[in-house]
C-alpha cells in the first residue's frame, strides 16, 4: 500500500466518523432541547382530567326562565340538557386550575349570548365557562377529518377557529336534529348519551390553543390544551384567566418533566460512550496498519543516524496532521448534513414532536466534538508510538 493511500484511509475514516458523530450528537441533543420546549416554556401543555357528573335535565325553574325567550324554547323544547363536568387543570410550567364546565346540547350561535346567563348555575367556589357554538361547515370538516384518521387541512386551522389535532378516534357525530339549519356542537364525545358535546372553550378566547383529545377507553376522559409555539407563559396564562379559570401554584408535573429529561440524558451519555470508544478502536487499528506499513522506512531512518524521537514526530505531524483535517472536514460536511436534513425535514415531514429545529447548528456541539476527536487522535498516536519506541532498528528493517 502506497503513502498516500495510507494517508487517504486515515482522512476517509476519520472525516466519516467525525461527520456521524456530530450529527448524531446535535441531533440527539436538538430532540432533548424541543422535547423540554414542548413540555415547558416555548409549547405549555395542560393536562385535563375529568370528573364527571350524572347530566341533569333542565328544571322547571330553569325553563320558565328560558321561555322568556321563545326563540331559546324552540331550541330546547323536552329533549335539551346540561353537561356539568368538574375538571382539574394541571398546567406543565407549575400552575393548576379548577372549574366547573357546562356543555350545553344544541345551541344556535345567535341564542348563545343570551342562553348563557339562564344556563350557567352559580355557585360557591365554582367557576363556569361556557360553550361558544360552532357553524356547521367546522363541525363537518372536523367530523370528516376524524373519520378519514387524516389531520385538519390549514383551510380550517385559522386564527378565528380552535386548531385542533388527534389520534386514533371514534366520534360519532350525531344526526337526531337534521332538520335545523345548524348543528352548532364541537363532536367530542365525553359520553355515551351524549355522542355531540360542546367544547367550553370560547373562540373569541382561544385563538391561541388548540385543542388534543386523548381516547381512553369507551369515553374521552382526558384533553390536552396546547399553547401555540411562540405563546410566552403570561399570554397563556391571560388567555386562561379571561376563561374564567382560578390559577393556584402547582408542583407535580415537574417530576414527569425530569423523568423525560433523564432518560433522553441516559441514552445520550450511552450511545456517545459506545461511539467514542469505537472511534477509539477505528483510529487505533488504521493507524496502527500506517504504522506497521512504514516500519521499514522508520528502520531505514533509525540506521542513519535519526533518533526513536525525531522518528516518531514525524510520524505524529503526518499521520496526526491528516486525522486533524479529517476532523475538521467532516465536521464541515456533518454541519452541511444537518443543514440539508432540516430543509428536507421542513419541507416534507415537519412531525410536531420532532420539528426541523433539532437539526439547527450547535456551536458547543461542535467545539465539544473537535475537542473530543483531538484527544481521541492525541491519545492514539500516543499508544502507536509509545509500543513503536520498543521495537530495534534491525526489527523495523526486517518489518
Amino acid at each position: 500500500m502506497s503513502r498516500r493511500w495510507q494517508y487517504f484511509l486515515v482522512f476517509f475514516g476519520v472525516f466519516v466518523g467525525t461527520a456521524l458523530f456530530y450529527m448524531f450528537l446535535s441531533v440527539q441533543s436538538g430532540l432533548e432541547t424541543s422535547l423540554n420546549k414542548i413540555f415547558t416554556t416555548q409549547t405549555n401543555i395542560i393536562s385535563v382530567e375529568k370528573n364527571p357528573q350524572n347530566s341533569i335535565l333542565i328544571d322547571d325553574a330553569l325553563r320558565e326562565k328560558l321561555k322568556t325567550l321563545p326563540e331559546v324554547e324552540k331550541v330546547y323544547r323536552e329533549t335539551a340538557f346540561i353537561l356539568p363536568f368538574t375538571f382539574d387543570i394541571q398546567l406543565l410550567f407549575s400552575k393548576t386550575f379548577s372549574l366547573d364546565l357546562y356543555f350545553l346540547y344544541g345551541i344556535e350561535d345567535e341564542l348563545f349570548e343570551k342562553t348563557q346567563e339562564f344556563i350557567v348555575p352559580q355557585k360557591d367556589g365554582a367557576i363556569p365557562v361556557l360553550i361558544n357554538p360552532l357553524s356547521v361547515d367546522i363541525i363537518n370538516s372536523f367530523v370528516q377529518s376524524v373519520m378519514s384518521g387524516l389531520s385538519l387541512s390549514n383551510d380550517f386551522l385559522t386564527e378565528k377557529n380552535i386548531s385542533v389535532e388527534f389520534g386514533r378516534s371514534t366520534f360519532l357525530p350525531s344526526m337526531s336534529r337534521t332538520k335545523r339549519k345548524k348543528e352548532n356542537l364541537f363532536v367530542a364525545g365525553f359520553s355515551s348519551y351524549a355522542p355531540m358535546v360542546g367544547v367550553a372553550i370560547p373562540l373569541s378566547k382561544a385563538r391561541e390553543l388548540q385543542i388534543f383529545f386523548k381516547n381512553e377507553s369507551t369515553q374521552y376522559s382526558k384533553f390536552h390544551v396546547l399553547a401555540k409555539n411562540g405563546v410566552t407563559q403570561g399570554q397563556l396564562e391571560t388567555v386562561l384567566q379571561n376563561l374564567g379559570l382560578k390559577i393556584k401554584p402547582h408542583n407535580v408535573i415537574e417530576n414527569k418533566i425530569t423523568e423525560v429529561t433523564n432518560i433522553l440524558q441516559i441514552v445520550l451519555i450511552f450511545s456517545s460512550s459506545v461511539t467514542l470508544l469505537l472511534s477509539f478502536l477505528f483510529l487505533f487499528s488504521v493507524l496502527q496498519v500506517v504504522l506497521i506499513e512504514q516500519k521499514r522506512t522508520i528502520g531505514i531512518l533509525q540506521a542513519m543516524g535519526m533518533s526513536k524521537k525525531m522518528v516518531s514526530l514525524i510520524f505524529v505531524l503526518h499521520s496526526g496532521g491528516v486525522a486533524l483535517l479529517g476532523v475538521f472536514m467532516g465536521l464541515l460536511f456533518g454541519s452541511a448534513g444537518l443543514y440539508g436534513l432540516k430543509i428536507f425535514w421542513n419541507t416534507y415531514i415537519n412531525l410536531f414532536l420532532f420539528p426541523a429545529e433539532i437539526f439547527n447548528f450547535n456551536i458547543f456541539i461542535f467545539i465539544t466534538v473537535f475537542c473530543i476527536l483531538v484527544i481521541i487522535i492525541i491519545c492514539t498516536l500516543y499508544f502507536i508510538i509509545k509500543k513503536q519506541m520498543k521495537t530495534t532498528i534491525l526489527e523495523n528493517i526486517l518489518e
